[in-house]
């Protein structure tokens, strides 16, 4: 009777321990970490931000389920919006990282100014030229070509 007592306690003891630790990481929780800080970052960027879609991560990836504080990042070389992947990282106990997959569209105004008759665009001083026909060498031009030129 008392191994059998012992054996129901330690059952009950495992289940208990089950249930407060999820074996899994939640991948809401992954999401939500890439939706705060992808919050954080975009709060005083350029633009105005219409919109922020994190792609749906698949369901059958099973991460074990992490201790820490979730650590989501912006990979080096990425551009600040379109398409991109925020990296999220767990350091404990088993260290593991995901890419999560989001597309950013933020609107901006081209601001620029005209010099000398040539519009610059202040934030990189991109030049933007109409030369005559007569500098460009070596073309072949259409008729319409020609006639679109000339308005």
């Amino acid at each position: 009777m008392g191994r059998m007592l012992a054996g129901i306690v330690l059952l009950i003891a495992m289940t208990a321990t089950a249930v407060a630790e999820p074996r899994w990481q939640s991948l809401d929780g992954v999401r939500a970490a890439v939706e705060d800080f992808l919050a954080d970052e975009l709060e005083d960027g350029p633009g105005e931000l219409e919109s922020v879609t994190i792609d749906r991560l698949d369901p059958r990836l099973k991460l074990k389920a992490c201790t820490g504080a979730l650590e989501p990042s912006l990979p080096r070389s990425q551009p600040s919006a379109g398409r991109l992947t925020v990296a999220v990282r767990c350091h404990e106990p088993t260290p593991w990282r995901v890419y999560v997959p989001v597309r950013i569209v933020i609107q901006d105004e081209l601001r620029g100014r005209e010099v000398d008759g040539e519009f610059r665009n202040q934030r990189t001083m991109i030049e933007v030229e109409k030369p005559s026909l007569q500098e460009v060498p070596n073309m072949v031009f259409t008729r319409t070509f020609l006639e679109r030129a000339g308005d």
